[in-house]
């Protein structure tokens, strides 16, 4: 599949949104060869900003224009610090990976590529102030770990929940456990970006058909899923939410159940027919391009 956005590349349109992208994100190089599904995206934060700013301003009549720099006033006061420069703390590569077979949300991990790591760690806790409930130092990585909230368990005891970021010199990892950060930091040693999943000739299939310098990138490797895993999961989630529904129940009082075609279905027919996903996108002269191929 192939679609484009086309036209005249230049400043001050709404291809600012994307960056001129780069031959290989570093979060690629932290990617293990037996990472599940792994996506990049390059963005111009600064480039996305001042499109809003620009549409915003062509929609408050004249006499309004300083809505707009009320907006930017608040949005300082919030950060601490003028927007550019918070953006400019930011590479704009954005990333995830998950690395488990099946697809165990605890296993997903986000990568925010940085800049300036001193700055960044002020600009977080300004911005999350109170939901920061720990943070220290291990070498050049801080662990930071923020308060999503509670909620009432199904036996009735408050359960919070927690993100965990690791903010390294150059990148911001999150994921819901530690343990996943720890576990994809003990890559760095070796990091490479032509080692690790870039390595895996999957992924590397027609690579040299498009320019050096990407945009965008995905992965997914279909036959390396635990399909019966997959399935297992997702019915335990649903018997957990029937027996949280049965304990809380919802306004209409019918609690939910497994659904039938869940029971029956036979995951393992994905793996037969599907082998892997793989896509680029590319910003040039003419605008934003995508290819995306599914063998």
């Amino acid at each position: 599949m192939q679609a484009a956005i086309l036209g005249e590349a230049v400043p001050g349109t709404p291809f600012d949104i994307w960056s001129i992208g780069e031959r290989a994100p570093a979060s690629l190089a932290l990617a293990p060869v037996d990472a599940v599904s792994y996506t990049s995206a390059q963005l111009n934060f600064q480039g996305i900003y001042d499109t809003v700013k620009r549409v915003a301003s062509a929609a408050f009549p004249q006499a309004q224009q300083g809505s707009v720099n009320l907006v930017d006033a608040m949005a300082q006061q919030k950060l601490g610090m003028p927007v550019a420069d918070a953006l400019g703390l930011l590479s704009g590569e954005f990333a995830s990976m998950q690395i488990s077979p099946s697809m165990d949300f605890t296993k997903q991990v986000y990568f925010f590529g940085i800049r300036k790591k001193p700055e960044t760690l002020k600009l977080l806790r300004t911005v999350f102030s109170d939901q920061i409930t720990s943070e220290r130092n291990e070498g050049d990585v801080t662990f930071v770990k923020i308060s999503l909230g509670g909620k009432q368990g199904t036996a009735g005891v408050a359960q919070w929940n927690f993100f965990n970021l690791a903010v390294t010199p150059d990148m911001i990892l999150g994921s819901s456990r530690v343990e996943t950060l720890r576990e994809v930091l003990a890559n760095r040693a070796h990091a490479s970006t032509t080692a690790g999943l870039a390595s895996v000739p999957q992924f590397q299939a027609r690579r040299g058909q498009f320019p050096e310098n990407l945009s965008g990138l995905s992965y997914f490797d279909f036959q390396k899923v635990d399909w019966q895993g997959v399935k297992d999961r997702w019915v335990a989630e649903a018997k957990k939410s029937s027996v949280a529904r049965t304990v809380s129940p919802s306004k209409d009082g019918v609690p939910s159940t497994v659904p039938d075609w869940l029971e029956r279905m036979n995951l393992q027919v994905v793996a037969r027919h599907l082998h892997y996903s793989s896509s680029v996108s590319w910003k040039d002269s003419k605008g934003i391009h995508w290819d995306q191929w599914v063998e």
